[in-house]
């Protein structure tokens, strides 16, 4: 079997789980003798956020001498992304390997697509012999496939309206679930500043004799901005260099800081060295990444209206004297006439397109923002697809302009993916 092949064979499995629940994910690691039980995990979930969270966790546990895995989703262009040991995808022919191991089991189990990335990434770490490894659930956290793992400190960043089909139609449903990743006297690391949600945590926490940390934002003091990184304070730490953007970033930062300090007080050997070192050098794609400097073209991933907020508060901050021509389109299942509420009013030329997948009809989509009170002077409907509205940008484009990619999680991986092959072309 080609690695291309086991790509085809992935998408026919289903996106999601006929029913909720943990026992295929069991069955197939007992099946296959997985010993996963004998490594050690960080577990992070949230709405929004859960991915930066993760890289920089993993960097400043790599910067501390640490073999770390790390495992994400959904990938950007490739599946290998998924699946990380020290900041390096997992190879093609350790994944098809990976894949050909537990192939056997899958017509018996019947699993979704994410738990069988999941359970070859637990094998490949175990045989990889990893100090630790950083999960990021896939959704939710109670019957998330990666909620087998126990874990001494989880992280749970914030509570949004997301996925609600599945978790829940109110925060406080998805709350719950979230909550459902804080195990027993364990330490749980919250970001999440709304009293009421954080009642739920409190509440799970204590039926675990678990510990709950609240991240308290008068302890964080934002400093200087520039397009490559920011500086912040964090309680008795000064001076730390993010290279991540927006202040919904620093909020993560605080959280991993705080993490840190719980892995420190279950033993773990981290040194402040390796903090600092760690938050300054984390890359995570796509979140607000400059793609090309002449024309300034800069994609994010956020994909739901909090996200979307916190872009939004970005650009006004590093960007306030550009003219901005934003390429903008959604995926199906997200509040799009909300999304476009929050990023139309930024725009002084707007471009609304479609990524290949999942995506919000070019018509559907132009429909509703033509009838927003907008400040763009145009708005252009581009179906032919995002490479051709990124040339479309382009033409527009000035040295006092910036593109931005907005709305969806494809829609900047495509336009990413696009850039790289002509660039690579030229």
């Amino acid at each position: 079997m080609t690695y291309q092949a086991v790509l085809q064979y992935l998408h026919t499995l289903p996106r999601y789980p006929a029913t909720a629940g943990l026992q295929r994910i069991e069955q197939l690691l007992a099946a296959s003798g997985c010993n996963y039980q004998a490594l050690r995990f960080v577990h992070v979930t949230g709405t929004n956020g859960k991915g930066s969270t993760c890289a920089m966790l993993a960097r400043v546990l790599q910067q501390a001498g640490y073999r770390t895995g790390l495992f994400t989703s959904p990938h950007l262009l490739h599946y290998n992304e998924r699946i990380k040991i020290n900041g390096i995808d997992i190879s093609e022919a350790d994944f098809l390997a990976y894949f050909e191991h537990f192939q056997p089991l899958v017509q018996a189990v019947q699993p979704c697509i994410f738990e069988v990335l999941w359970a070859m990434a637990l094998q490949y770490y175990v045989d990889q012999q990893v100090d630790t490894v950083v999960v990021e659930v896939g959704i939710g956290g109670r019957y998330d496939p990666t909620n087998i793992i126990t874990s001494a400190v989880s992280v749970i960043t914030n509570v949004d309206l997301d996925h609600t089909e599945i978790l829940g139609k109110t925060k406080a449903a998805i709350a719950q679930e979230k909550a459902g990743i804080i195990k027993s006297n364990s330490i749980c690391i919250t970001t999440e500043r709304d009293p009421a949600m954080i009642e739920v945590f409190e509440t799970s926490a204590a039926k675990q004799h678990a510990q709950l940390i609240v991240v308290q934002p008068s302890d964080t003091i934002a400093g200087p901005v520039t397009m490559t990184g920011q500086e912040f304070s964090y309680q008795h730490y000064s001076a730390i260099k993010l290279s991540l953007l927006g202040e919904h970033q620093l909020t993560n930062a605080a959280g991993v800081i705080a993490a840190i300090a719980a892995l420190r007080q279950r033993g773990w050997d981290i040194s402040d060295a390796a903090l600092y070192d760690g938050l300054a050098t984390v890359r995570w794609p796509l979140r607000f990444e400059v793609l090309q400097a002449n024309p300034l073209l800069i994609a994010d991933v956020g994909h739901n209206p909090a996200g979307l907020q916190a872009v939004s508060r970005l650009v006004s901050t590093v960007l306030p004297h550009y003219k901005k021509i934003i390429i903008f389109g959604c995926s199906y299942d997200k509040p799009y006439q909300a999304m476009a509420d929050i990023i139309c009013p930024l725009a002084d030329e707007l471009i609304i397109t479609q990524a290949q997948y999942k995506a919000v009809p070019v018509d559907q989509l132009f429909q509703y923002v033509t009838h927003l009170p907008s400040s763009a002077r145009q708005t252009i409907s581009q179906p032919a697809g995002v490479a051709q509205a990124i040339v479309q940008a382009e033409q527009l484009a000035n040295t006092t302009t910036v593109i931005l990619i907005l709305g969806g999680l494809y829609l900047a991986a495509e336009a990413k993916q696009y850039l790289t092959q002509r660039q690579g072309i030229c």
